[in-house]
């Protein structure tokens, strides 16, 4: 009869079945993993499935939708950041390394190839720059003619007027 008589009577039974349950658990042949565990388990494994089968028909179209906005968005943003960041670096890189790459192809060009092939390519890398300092050559003595020829024609022009200005005088 004295108070808070029943709060002490569950929590003494909460700490026996506590017990139990530690002691029983450690034993492989225990009520628990004998008796109480199979039919839980199996329980357990069935409420996951319907859990997890009304989790997909909910949140697959989140999932898409999601899906395609971060495949989309985001790694593309991330591609366009990466690609600002990255192509000043790429770019020292390359400068950095310009004359060792130079320098290995030319080694490369030399030592690689036959010295009459080279000299067959010399000479026709001399003619093809003939060829362009002739072709410019010839576009500026074309722009020229055509500026004297211009200056020719102003000058025949004024020489007209000046001639028709006497005779109207």
């Amino acid at each position: 009869d004295f108070p808070n008589y029943a709060e002490r009577s569950k929590l003494f039974a909460t700490v026996l079945v506590m017990i139990f349950l530690l002691v029983d658990l450690q034993s492989p042949v225990g009520f628990v993993r004998c008796v109480l565990y199979p039919p839980c388990r199996d329980l357990c494994l069935a409420m996951w499935e319907i859990i997890y089968t009304l989790a997909m028909i909910i949140f697959m179209p989140v999932k898409c939708i999601y899906r395609s906005v971060v495949e989309i968005v985001i790694y593309e943003l991330y591609d366009i950041l990466i690609l600002i960041c990255y192509t000043p670096v790429n770019i020292g890189k390359h400068l950095l390394y310009l004359p060792l790459f130079l320098y290995e192809g030319v080694k490369l060009y030399f030592f690689e190839n036959s010295w009459a092939g080279l000299l067959q390519r010399a000479v026709h890398i001399i003619f093809i720059l003939l060829f362009l300092d002739s072709a410019s050559q010839t576009d500026l003595l074309q722009m020229f003619e055509q500026i004297q020829l211009g200056k020719r024609m102003r000058n025949t022009v004024r020489h007209v007027i000046k001639h028709f200005k006497g005779k109207d005088t």
